[in-house]
């Protein structure tokens, strides 16, 4: 036995047997590795996504024949204790595969390593996106002013649209729920946190630059640089479906934009 640090690993082959692999690089992913995670790991010439059954401080397989794992594909385990003990005993029962036998109990694209989470990219406009626009900047990049004009278009018909909400709906101040700390926005402009997540606090951080956000899960952040949509009043954005039809290679133009703000800071 060699004293090492191993994730044995499940993978959808025939042989009746867990896979032994070291931890992923450090500092490439944060995520603890727990039972019933997603991983893509080397297997031969392959690339396979396996699932993660237990952890071990050794190995039969000498340390210098180890390989890492190369991807966390989950957050969370996607098989509780009680699926993996119920698909363990399957396994045993019937005289099959381990691997084939957790693979088959996962949705085709989960198997081939495809997000367990439906998430929503969303882009939207800061305080400074919105002086650059209004500005005329960037004047030698027409791509990148497009993008700004799209975003603070949708951004000013929200706002008309909110407003008429707002007549008709009495004031009434928000409850935080238990548990849930409820920041107003002129606190989320003052702290200026950079959050990603379907509430504020959750979720793994982003940076954003001046001008243009982006987030994830259904969700736009407070920008470091400036007031994002969480500190506009709700501003939902613009998914990045809507930009792929309305402007093309807008992705190109928001990412050289962003790159050209990081240089100038």
């Amino acid at each position: 036995m060699n004293p090492v640090d191993v994730f044995r690993v499940a993978l959808d082959t025939p042989l009746k047997r867990l896979f032994d692999y070291l931890p992923p690089a450090e500092g490439l992913f944060t995520t603890p590795l727990l039972p019933g995670m997603r991983v893509r790991v080397p297997f031969g010439r392959q690339k396979l996504v396996g699932i993660v059954m237990e952890a071990a401080h050794s190995s039969d397989i000498a340390p210098e024949r180890l390989k890492p794992v190369l991807e966390v594909l989950d957050s969370r385990p996607v098989l509780d204790s009680s699926a993996l003990a119920l698909l363990r005993w399957a396994a045993e029962y019937y005289h099959h595969p381990i691997g084939e036998v957790l693979s088959t109990a996962l949705p085709k694209a989960m198997r081939l390593g495809a997000d367990a989470e439906a998430r929503e990219e969303v882009w939207t406009l800061t305080a400074e996106g919105s002086e650059a626009h209004d500005r005329g900047e960037p004047k030698r990049a027409p791509k990148q002013r497009e993008l700004l004009a799209f975003l603070v278009e949708r951004h000013r018909k929200w706002v008309v649209e909110h407003e008429r909400v707002v007549e008709f709906r009495p004031a009434r101040a928000a409850e935080p729920r238990p548990g849930r700390v409820v920041e107003s926005p002129a606190a989320a402009a003052r702290d200026g946190h950079v959050t990603t997540g379907t509430e504020a606090g959750t979720g793994p951080g982003a940076r954003a630059s001046p001008g243009v956000a982006s987030a994830g899960v259904g969700s736009v952040p407070r920008t470091s640089a400036g007031v994002g949509a969480m500190a506009r009043g709700g501003d939902p954005g613009v998914a990045a479906t809507v930009l792929d039809e309305a402007l093309p290679k807008w992705r190109e133009a928001a990412l050289s934009y962003v790159q050209d703000v990081i240089e100038r800071e």
